[in-house]
């Protein structure tokens, strides 16, 4: 069978009412049309916490076409730092959910959100713990149950903002170098992280630009042929 390429996408951030909202929407439906199957690298929500009392129309409204898909193409998506328990909680609406990396086409694409890749911000991988272990989860589905979830999650949402605000200012290029020796000593020929909201090509590691930007970005992987990046209007034209 011929494999598919993949199409990519990163950190559009949605929330209920951002006007990107439509965007992405036009964006799946041009994909329910297309031949592609389609790696989510996570931040595709400001805050996505995969329990009762957090989720909005905007996950309700993704979910539902990633069930419906899935059965046409592969859905993978990878948790970023703004996505929380959707491995635990949310699998059977993706083929596949990873919560940190994947290795793809037998061995020959490296996929990453990005945001562990600068191991020397210890306040980042701090609150990453804090936000990331059974205990939280009971936490969050209490004020779940409570009708707080909205105000927890803008907490969270105001926290994340803080270490994205940092990242953006500091791109750890030496520590993307190293990951780029590592994936060469495994014969990993392309790589893919999203994360950094910037567009930058190291060695064989593709940076993703956010797709929230005026351009909309997007990328093609094409195996055995590696990844380009490409706008929404380049994809699929106009949107209304």
């Amino acid at each position: 069978m011929m494999k598919r390429d993949i199409l990519l996408i990163a950190d559009s951030h949605l929330t209920e009412h951002c006007p990107q909202r439509a965007v992405f929407r036009f964006l799946l439906e041009k994909i329910s049309s297309s031949d592609y199957d389609v790696l989510f690298l996570g931040d595709i929500f400001d805050v996505w916490i995969g329990c009762s009392g957090y989720e909005t129309s905007v996950h309700q409204e993704f979910m539902e076409w990633c069930l419906r898909e899935k059965e046409n193409r592969n859905i993978w998506f990878m948790e970023g730092n703004h996505e929380f328990f959707i491995k635990q909680k949310r699998a059977q609406y993706f083929t596949e959910v990873f919560p940190d990396a994947a290795v793809l086409d037998d061995g020959a694409l490296y996929a990453a959100h990005g945001d562990r890749i600068n191991q020397k911000d210890k306040p980042y991988a701090f609150l990453r713990g804090i936000l990331r272990n059974p205990f939280s989860y009971f936490i969050m589905k209490l004020f779940g149950f409570t009708g707080l979830g909205a105000s927890f999650s803008g907490k969270v949402r105001k926290d994340l903002k803080a270490t994205n605000m940092k990242q953006k200012h500091y791109f750890p290029a030496d520590e993307i170098r190293q990951l780029e020796r590592y994936l060469q000593s495994h014969d990993i020929t392309t790589a893919v992280v999203g994360h950094f909201h910037r567009k930058e090509e190291v060695g064989n590691i593709t940076v993703l630009e956010n797709f929230a930007e005026d351009d909309f970005m997007t990328g093609i992987y094409q195996s055995g042929k590696g990844i380009r990046q490409y706008t929404l209007r380049e994809l699929f034209g106009e949107w209304e």
